[in-house]
């Protein structure tokens, strides 16, 4: 970045994100630019939000005819293609209803205060506690405290009464979390902050199990891993669980703010009237944006290419941690939803990665994320690993 931009920074923006790793001024496809016409293969998609890569023709044309039609409007006011898309998602889900709204965050805090207002509509005043487990991630709001480490917590205040975090597979700690007052337990199929940790399907059956016995909701935060990432549409249907709310956003636009509460019609029922609402959720250019995106996703040629291009990645990976096992010790993950274990510092390896022309993204512990557009080719997934390979 040139000098004018850094200080610009430091003096305009809070001081919440390191120092910028480049200074991007476009992208196309898989590709990023920054202001000197460098190019860097984006394996980060912006935290797995760009699914279709920067620029994709279609949801260009999209965004500018809605910009066209009309940017907002109340939700006080019906819009088709905000019921279209919510008719697509129902149809290629477990779900039957679905609210909108802007982020994974909104859609985390959404989805627990419908659990709690689900067990109020029936009588359940009390069922208001929430369990979620370490190494997952469902935002930074006051509400998800509780799902943060201890020290993301330091110094904002106390997390809600009685919501906690337990190991994940710790059936004991579990079972001592669950009482009469539990609302739901959360839990992403694929943790991504966590270090992009495929949760064991006997585990997501068992607290399946557990829900339908105690009578609380399972919510599935498919934020990260949802939307086509791991090879299928949702991650859950690999699993053979369904939950009762899910939670989607991140490429759901393909980088178009928007985010999703999915539930089944009875869980629904816990919003009712006034009990809910956004102002920009739902946003016709969202909504434009998304239902293209749906589309072009859920296609069963895209879905094929995006298993079978993570597949291939996965393979590279594996065959670089067999050559480099002392800088790279594990290889993780589903689809285009990787992760390498390394022995250095991951942000310190995200930027020297960064200096040789492939961006990834660090994780909470020792491993860096590799999530590529879908329209990333073996191509690009050979040059990413030899450059991979050209850091060690």
């Amino acid at each position: 970045m040139d000098t004018e931009s850094v200080e610009s920074l430091e003096s305009c923006l809070m001081e919440i994100y390191p120092e910028p790793i480049i200074d991007v001024e476009r992208g196309e496809g898989v590709w990023v630019y920054d202001r000197s016409g460098k190019r860097y293969l984006d394996f980060g998609s912006g935290i797995a939000v760009t699914s279709l890569g920067h620029a994709y023709p279609v949801l260009v044309h999209t965004l500018f005819e809605e910009a066209r039609k009309i940017w907002h409007t109340s939700n006080f006011y019906g819009y088709s293609e905000r019921a279209r898309l919510a008719e697509k998602l129902v149809k290629l889900s477990f779900a039957d209803k679905v609210f909108f709204c802007n982020s994974g965050l909104e859609a985390f805090e959404g989805a627990v205060k419908l659990a709690r207002g689900y067990h109020y509509a029936r009588g359940d005043e009390d069922r208001h506690h929430v369990i979620s487990f370490e190494g997952g991630f469902h935002g930074r709001s006051s509400g998800a405290l509780f799902t943060m480490s201890e020290g993301k917590r330091i110094g904002f205040g106390p997390v809600p009464e009685g919501s906690v975090s337990v190991p994940l597979y710790d059936e004991e700690a579990l079972s001592g979390a669950i009482s009469e007052k539990t609302a739901a337990v959360i839990v992403e199929p694929v943790q991504g902050e966590g270090g992009v940790n495929v949760v064991r399907k006997e585990f997501l059956h068992h607290l399946r199990s557990l829900a339908d016995t105690h009578g609380f909701l399972l919510i599935f935060d498919e934020v990260q891993c949802g939307m086509g990432r791991t090879g299928r549409l949702w991650a859950y249907e690999d699993t053979g669980v369904e939950p009762d709310i899910m939670m989607v956003a991140k490429g759901l636009g393909s980088g178009f703010p928007v985010g999703a509460v999915l539930a089944r019609k009875e869980v629904s029922k816990g919003f009712s009237v006034g009990r809910h609402g956004t102002t920009f959720g739902g946003n016709p250019l969202a909504m434009a944006v998304a239902s293209v995106t749906v589309d072009v996703i859920s296609q069963p040629d895209f879905l094929v290419h995006i298993a079978e291009t993570g597949a291939y990645l996965k393979e590279k990976l594996e065959g670089l941690v067999t050559r480099r096992s002392g800088f790279y010790k594990e290889q993780r993950g589903l689809g285009l939803m990787q992760g390498l274990v390394v022995t250095r510092d991951p942000m310190d390896m995200t930027r020297r990665l960064a200096e040789r022309g492939l961006l990834v993204i660090p994780t909470g512990g020792p491993v860096i994320r590799l999530l590529p557009p879908f329209v990333v080719g073996r191509e690009e997934v050979d040059r990413a690993v030899d450059i991979l390979e050209e850091v060690v």
